[in-house]
């Protein structure tokens, strides 16, 4: 193996430490058991707070019936990739988070979570635009029809009507 691979645990411990994605160990009675500082960095809680609650109190109240979903097919082995929702901020915000986790023996969860709320805020924003260039596609129709039906036949003026 290569140089820095020789005492991993050290690497493990910078790898989980400098990751930029919030990892944790977490089990299936609720409760985070290890959070990286990624957590702190994103949702502003001290990793202390974030092991002493439930993990479901900082979960919005809209997502936490899929959230209980995800924690029962871990509970029976199933992992979860790609599994979305938000996370509750120290200041009164919430995260969207995009959750990978793994089931292990004894109920444990390894999780990794990415920061996707800039993203959610991008495709509500294109929604509403494409909902806003609908409907004034349907005003622009509507009036071109107007406009058909107000000209005067080929070669007569509007004095001629």
């Amino acid at each position: 193996m290569d140089a820095p691979f020789n005492d991993s645990n050290e690497v493990y411990k910078e790898l989980f430490n400098l990751s930029l994605d919030l990892l944790c160990v977490a089990s299936v009675d609720g409760y985070f058991k290890i959070v990286n500082p990624a957590f702190e960095n994103t949702l502003g809680w001290t990793r202390e707070e974030l092991v002493t609650k439930p993990f479901l109190d900082y979960v919005h109240p809209y997502d936490k019936a899929s959230t209980m979903e995800e924690i029962a097919k871990l509970a029976h082995g199933i992992a979860a990739v790609h599994f979305e929702n938000r996370y509750l901020c120290k200041d009164g915000s919430f995260k969207w988070l995009s959750w990978s986790s793994s089931p292990s023996k004894g109920g444990l969860l390894y999780a990794t979570a990415h920061d996707i709320t800039q993203q959610k805020e991008l495709i509500e924003h294109l929604q509403n635009q494409t909902k806003l260039l609908e409907g004034n596609s349907e005003r622009i129709r509507e009036l071109e029809a107007e406009i058909t039906r107000l000209r005067p036949p080929h070669g007569k003026s509007m004095d001629d009507r």
